[in-house]
């Protein structure tokens, strides 16, 4: 299996959807999780894998149930401890293993693989990240969620933390703002030459455009806000792991 990921809020439904126009499958359209306002052109996540990789995290699947949704969701925020997901990974090992056969060779997109890749792991080819600067992150999730701004970004860091630790996968590093700038032909052709398929053409550069909804991104700051400094040093770490080239 190949996999996108990223803090949530961060652009991976886009980058998945590029990767998708890329020419790369992303399986049965109908098991995803639908569209809604906040992602109109579909979020390109299979609902069991998000079920499972909330179980690994939380102990409760996010879309089965409304009660065992609602545990997932809080017990997501308070950011369950690498012990325990490692734990609930192990306790669920078989199942794991079994759905990763059965999605073979296919990308696979959740935000929530950045806390359970190693669970994944000898399942996986490669990873594609999505990296959006964390102010951005943060108020959109303040604004999603409906939670404190300090809560958004222990919230990025959590993610972070764990995406600086993958240091034994094949990962590309894609900057969402570049690849939705007036200019993105640098990110797609770096994404395209990891991804092992052919440099987009102009019309397919003008069509993913096209695409992209800018009131999306429902936040906007610009660039000289200032930033917790745990944040930025992770922000820094992160950024610095990015390879236009693809070549990573």
């Amino acid at each position: 299996m190949r996999v996108v990921t990223g803090v949530h809020r961060s652009g991976t439904s886009f980058v998945a959807m590029t990767v998708h126009a890329l020419g790369l499958e992303f399986g049965d359209h109908t098991a995803f999780y639908a569209a809604d306002e906040w992602n109109q052109e579909g979020y390109f996540e299979r609902r069991d894998v998000i079920d499972l990789n909330s179980r690994i995290i939380t102990g409760f699947p996010r879309t089965t149930g409304r009660f065992r949704s609602m545990w997932s969701q809080v017990r997501y925020v308070l950011q369950p401890a690498r012990a325990s997901i490692d734990r609930r990974a192990e306790a669920l090992r078989c199942e794991i293993d079994r759905t990763a056969d059965g999605l073979g060779d296919i990308f696979v997109k959740d935000p929530r693989f950045a806390l359970t890749l190693p669970a994944w792991h000898p399942h996986v080819q490669d990873v594609v990240v999505s990296l959006r600067r964390p102010d951005q992150v943060a108020h959109s999730l303040k604004r999603r969620q409906r939670v404190p701004l300090w809560v958004s970004y222990r919230f990025w860091n959590y993610h972070a933390r764990s995406l600086l630790a993958l240091n034994d996968l094949k990962v590309h590093y894609v900057d969402f703002d570049v690849l939705t700038s007036e200019s993105p032909g640098a990110e797609l052709e770096g994404l395209a030459r990891f991804l092992g398929v052919a440099a987009p053409t102009t019309d397919l550069t003008l069509a993913l455009r096209a695409r992209f909804v800018p009131d999306l991104k429902h936040f906007h700051t610009d660039v000289s806000v200032d930033l917790p400094r745990s944040t930025r040093q992770l922000w820094e770490a992160l950024s610095a792991r990015r390879d236009p080239a693809g070549s990573a």
